[in-house]
């Protein structure tokens, strides 16, 4: 049941940002970042179908990153990729009436927002900069992934604004991709980029080396104790992603239903695998 809950919401989220992408972004040429965003730049250019691009990019960032990328994250997103490919080429078919490039970037960054957000949600991706990020990251650790994302985004933003020779398009697509980004923000929960979480549970052993060897951040344990019950436990506290907390969250739940979370947002998180400006 919680696997059919899962997929169907990966579903959802692919209708939605096939939506903003096949009936506003790529009708108005606004390659607001990804493969979405160069198979529009293809489409506009050579009339190559959005939806056989981001199919072909992300196969290939699959086949790149293979070694890099958890096994189950993969499959999901292979599904997702399909999924999404097949919903762009849907609503690719469909005609608003209308080009207004105001209206087509801010709806189709919201749509597409908030469907890569309830994709990433169910512990997916719909694969792009967000893989590209990832395997860029093994080779130069020292830009973190969220950077490298922005940095691959916007400049296909900026190149759509030479290809299409309207800088007006580029700096749509500029607007777009911050209207997406804060779309899925806003789905995760992630107003900020960095989250505090507190765990209290009988398996916080087995929590902690989940942690360090499968979410790849740090852990902090202290000891505690509860005042009404008079018992002493241990606590962990751990600096993390938005996009990594659903996975954990989803790990602590298999482990110990009875565990108490406390989730907050982090602000100004310095230190290994965060910003050290």
């Amino acid at each position: 049941m919680e696997l059919l809950k899962k997929y169907s919401a990966i579903i959802f989220g692919c209708i939605t940002s096939g939506a903003g992408i096949g009936l506003f972004l790529s009708p108005a040429k606004i390659a607001a970042g990804g493969a979405s965003g160069i198979g529009i730049l293809l489409y506009n250019l050579f009339s190559l179908p959005v939806s056989v691009t981001v199919i072909s990019i992300n196969a290939l960032l699959v086949i790149i990153g293979y070694r890099y990328l958890e096994k189950s994250i993969i499959v999901k997103t292979v599904v997702s990729t399909l999924f999404l490919s097949v919903f762009i080429e849907i609503f690719s078919k469909v005609s608003l009436g209308f080009n207004d490039p105001i209206i087509s970037c801010t709806y189709g960054g919201v749509l597409a927002g908030l469907g890569s957000g309830i994709v990433i949600n169910s512990g997916s991706s719909t694969g792009g900069s967000d893989f590209g990020a990832v395997i860029l990251h093994r080779f130069i650790p020292f830009v973190s992934v969220p950077r490298l994302m922005l940095f691959i985004d916007l400049t296909i933003a900026i190149v759509s604004g030479g290809a299409f020779s309207d800088i007006s398009l580029m700096l749509y697509a500029v607007a777009a991709l911050f209207i997406a980004s804060k779309s899925a923000e806003f789905v995760i929960e992630g107003v900020n980029f960095s989250k505090l979480i507190f765990i209290i549970s009988d398996k916080n052993d087995e929590i902690a080396k989940y942690i360090i060897d499968r979410i790849n951040r740090g852990v902090t344990s202290f000891e505690a104790k509860g005042e009404f019950s008079g018992m002493e436990k241990k606590v962990l506290m751990c600096a993390l992603s938005p996009i990594q907390f659903p996975k954990l969250k989803s790990y602590i739940h298999s482990k110990d239903e009875n565990a108490f979370i406390i989730l907050s947002d982090a602000r100004n998180v310095f230190g290994e695998g965060f910003n050290m400006e």
